[in-house]
């Protein structure tokens, strides 16, 4: 089990952090200066990925370069928390998914 969250700033990671889950925190982001800052925080493991196309792709190559690394492995439980800018603000998203 693991709670992978998609973040640009790494904010939500560091909120998330600050709770102590007795999970591990996948953090993937696209932006370089982010992963340092977020290899700081307890339980917290930064993986560099692109956002590039449909939210959907991000999360699959996400999960693809978690395995990679060997954070996850097919058939894990996940809870997947992403967010996403509307009109007037924010809209997050948490789903419990399994790692394909």
């Amino acid at each position: 089990c693991a709670i992978m969250v998609m973040t640009r700033s790494g904010k939500s990671a560091v909120n998330l952090c600050r709770l102590r889950p007795h999970v591990p925190i996948i953090a993937v982001t696209e932006d370089p200066s982010v992963i340092g800052q977020l290899s700081l925080h307890y339980g917290v493991f930064p993986i560099l990925c692109s956002f590039a196309g449909e939210l959907e792709e991000s999360v699959i190559r996400g999960m693809g370069k978690a395995k990679t690394t060997g954070l996850l492995r097919k058939g894990d439980a996940i809870v997947l928390i992403t967010g996403t800018r509307i009109t007037g603000g924010d809209a997050v998203s948490v789903q419990a998914r399994e790692v394909l």
